[in-house]
């Protein structure tokens, strides 16, 4: 009996994990719309320099090209930081968000890390405001 309650357990697991991943289009940064929205979307985005913000104090801008690039920056006295949001349209209503990191402020292992951090912030904002999530 406790062997076929695993083995349901499992396959809720699996079924649900697949079921994500059919859902969200198969991919993390993969979103259900047009590139030109996901692009009005992302440059249209506040950042508020803050403890939890993705460039924490640092004054921010947001800027783009126009098309396909939106631009993040955060700058201060001692570091200045800039993500790119790369929008690629994969379909008609799928489109894909690459976010690519780069900055001064420290140096050394220190500077990955902080990049990586940044990035991974970046991300969490970007993912929000494309999937309407608080």
């Amino acid at each position: 009996m406790l062997y076929i309650k695993y083995v349901f357990m499992l396959l809720a697991a699996v079924m649900g994990v697949g079921g994500y991943f059919h859902v969200a289009g198969g991919q993390p940064n993969q979103y259900p719309m047009p590139a030109s929205e996901a692009y009005k979307l992302l440059s249209n985005v506040t950042l508020r320099p803050s403890n939890d913000a993705p460039f924490g104090r640092l004054d921010t801008t947001v800027t783009g090209d126009g098309d396909r690039i939106v631009t993040w920056s955060g700058s201060g006295a001692h570091a200045q930081m800039q993500c790119d949001l790369v929008v690629s349209p994969l379909k008609a209503k799928l489109s894909r968000v690459d976010v690519l990191c780069d900055g001064a402020s420290v140096a050394g292992a220190g500077h990955g890390m902080l990049m990586n951090m940044t990035r991974n912030a970046v991300i969490k904002v970007v993912d929000e405001t494309l999937r309407d999530r608080p």
